[in-house]
């Protein structure tokens, strides 16, 4: 028989052959409170390289983008330099719009740089066309649907103001003072941006550890001292005013066990590496919703369209029972062709009719 959730809707039982359709709120706040939603909530996300300088037209292409899929997020893919180029990064547009622009300079090359990684104004010029990006795709795309902005921990943001990896581990031993000094600084910045964000009509964010949450770059003792503190600060600004946070672990043989305390509502990560813990592993480290299950590049690059609609609708049907949404490990390449997606959405929505 029929149950009534603890969001307040009906959540069909047994006898019960089709449930009401939700919309994109309902779905997640299902998931977050427990109940079984008419199907996963689902959501992919891009960049669009040739529009990303412009807050009119990547909000347009951002919009565009959302209206031809419908997700149940908008994950707002933005600019993947706008968070170091107030500090003195410089970057170089790619030819095509298939080309990833390149960082060509870097403002951090010895411990004596990190005294300029200042606290930054969000009226800096790069921070303001962000918040116009949020408003104007806010304006478009208006509630109930979440609009989720993209933030990078501060570690990130520090390990983009250096040429290499490497040159950061290095100075977390040698001038650990002057590190800490700089996130510090960042973490101001990035706390008073996110809350700007809200400002400006996102829901929450969606905060990405890029590859510093990963044994591959750094031991967890380096994270735990300088990338945990200064993450869950970003988050705390949120408590009470997003309604839904994304904590993105990136990367292979990540960290992933050691962010269940985190306070973000649901936890992304490439669970199609194998050096990563699978779905159901890690929402039992988690004990949270999670979100991701398709490879980026063998899933949604390699296989044959019967095939990729196939292992969709296995994925939704293996995970059933798991407060659970369907997305990709990390942004989808702007090679794959948007045919594929719609190859994913439809089989996840066959999936859910199946049950």
């Amino acid at each position: 028989m029929d149950r009534v959730g603890k969001t307040g809707w009906v959540v069909p039982g047994r006898k019960r052959r089709k449930m009401e359709r939700l919309n994109a709120h309902e779905r997640w706040q299902a998931v977050l409170a427990g109940d079984r939603p008419d199907r996963p909530p689902m959501s992919f996300w891009r960049h669009f390289y040739e529009a990303e300088n412009s807050p009119d037209t990547f909000a347009e292409a951002m919009v565009g983008f959302q209206r031809r899929f419908n997700w149940d997020m908008v994950k707002i893919n933005a600019k993947a330099s706008y968070h170091v180029e107030p500090w003195g990064v410089t970057v170089e547009r790619g030819k095509t719009p298939l080309d990833k622009p390149k960082i060509v300079s870097w403002p951090v090359h010895q411990a004596e740089d990190l005294a300029a990684v200042k606290v930054l104004p969000s009226s800096d010029r790069e921070f303001a066309a962000q918040l116009q990006v949020v408003a104007a795709i806010r304006k478009a795309l208006p509630r109930p649907l979440p609009v989720l902005m993209t933030v990078f921990s501060p570690l990130s943001v520090l390990g983009d103001l250096v040429p290499d990896e490497g040159l950061l581990v290095r100075l977390m031993a040698e001038s650990p003072r002057d590190i800490h000094a700089a996130l510090e600084n960042i973490t101001v910045t990035f706390s008073a941006l996110a809350t700007e964000f809200l400002n400006a009509g996102a829901d929450g964010l969606f905060l990405a550890t890029t590859e510093w949450a990963s044994s591959d770059v750094v031991r967890w003792e380096h994270y735990e001292q300088f990338g945990r503190p200064y993450d869950l600060r970003v988050l705390a600004e949120m408590k009470g005013n997003a309604s839904l946070s994304v904590l993105h672990v990136c990367g292979s043989n990540n960290f992933l066990g050691k962010f269940g305390d985190y306070p973000a509502e649901v936890v992304n990560w490439d669970a199609a590496d194998p050096t990563n813990p699978a779905l159901r592993e890690g929402h039992a480290m988690l004990r949270k919703p999670i979100m991701g299950g398709l490879d980026r590049y063998q899933d949604l690059m390699e296989l044959e369209p019967a095939a990729l609609a196939n292992k969709t609708r296995k994925l939704v049907e293996a995970h059933a029972d798991l407060p659970f949404a369907v997305g990709p490990g990390c942004a989808v390449p702007v090679s794959v062709p948007l045919e594929r997606l719609e190859i994913v959405k439809n089989a996840v929505n066959d999936a859910a009719k199946r049950r």
